[in-house]
């Protein structure tokens, strides 16, 4: 969290809040990262929410990596403070499944 203090105070973002989506690992930084926003009047919603509507404006997106395949989003951020390592897996199926999760946020920027 102490990286996205820093980010958040030091760069003003021109976009409107809805053109913003912050992609984190799991849920438990969706929280983390829209408590802090919060606690700068910054509104937010999760995209997985029951409620959510792309038509919606005023508040900055949030979603985990996962959550965000298929997705596109005009400006993309990513908040990484680590990746979740499978237990289930060989060391280098791991990897490659880290790779491709982080490939997919990466990818979720529109291009036109």
């Amino acid at each position: 969290m102490h990286l996205l203090r820093k980010k958040a105070t030091t760069f003003e973002l021109e976009y409107e809040p809805e053109n913003i989506t912050i992609l984190v690992p799991r849920n438990v930084e969706i929280d983390r990262v829209g408590e802090y926003l919060s606690q700068h009047d910054i509104v937010t919603t999760r995209i997985s929410g029951k409620d959510f509507s792309f038509s919606e404006t005023g508040s900055v997106r949030l979603s985990t990596l996962h959550a965000s395949k298929g997705l596109d989003f005009p400006v993309v951020m990513m908040y990484l403070p680590y990746l979740n390592r499978k237990p289930l897996y060989d060391e280098e199926s791991t990897e490659k499944l880290l790779r491709n999760l982080v490939y997919v946020g990466m990818t979720r920027r529109w291009t036109t």
